[in-house]
């Protein structure tokens, strides 16, 4: 909390004071917050570059995994249906128990390898997202990787042969890539961190 030239205490501090429950007026950091300032100013260039390359990677690895996912639900449904049909045929599956239900179609559907696959690569993304997310600042983090993940999906779905209308989806594609432009370029992310 800072005074003023005149030794007065502003709203902010005061809302500090509050947040921290520590009575308004001049304090010294402490080693804690000596340790964050150092670690988000010792942060190079390199080191972010190479935190958003990772992002981004996440993002691209989310997005066309969501595009495969999607591709893969629906054969699996195809299969369902006809595992449905054929039961209906031989006079089957009446009075069976929901978990017991529920259960062989989660273990139908990943056997599905157009659905598995594709679904262990997303989750794999996930837990390297989580790693990475210790080592990037959440404020850029969040935001790249959810626009990336919608540029990569819209893309993907579009390379599968999805119907998308096509201008609106480069036009929201071209947004989402200026977006991430500005969240990462240099003299933001400088101003951010205090680099």
């Amino acid at each position: 909390m800072r005074a003023d030239e005149r030794g007065t205490v502003g709203p902010s501090s005061v809302v500090r004071a509050f947040l921290h429950r520590q009575p308004p007026g001049p304090r010294t950091p402490s080693r804690s917050d000596r340790h964050s300032v150092e670690r988000s100013v010792s942060r190079s260039e390199d080191e972010m570059e190479a935190v958003m390359i990772w992002l981004l990677t996440i993002g691209s690895v989310w997005g066309t995994t969501n595009a495969l996912i999607k591709r893969g639900a629906v054969k699996a449904q195809e299969k369902q249906r006809d595992r449905e049909q054929r039961e209906r045929e031989r006079g089957g599956g009446g009075g069976k128990i929901w978990v017991v239900e529920f259960v062989r179609d989660w273990v139908e559907l990943l056997r599905v390898w157009e659905y598995s696959v594709p679904f262990a690569m997303n989750l794999a993304a996930s837990v390297f997202f989580m790693r990475r997310l210790g080592d990037s600042p959440i404020n850029i983090a969040v935001p790249v990787t959810n626009a990336t993940t919608f540029a990569a999906t819209a893309l993907a779905g579009a390379a599968l042969g999805e119907r998308i209308p096509v201008l609106q989806a480069l036009a929201g594609v071209a947004l989402i890539a200026m977006g991430i432009v500005l969240c990462i370029s240099p003299g933001l992310v400088t101003h951010r961190f205090g680099s």
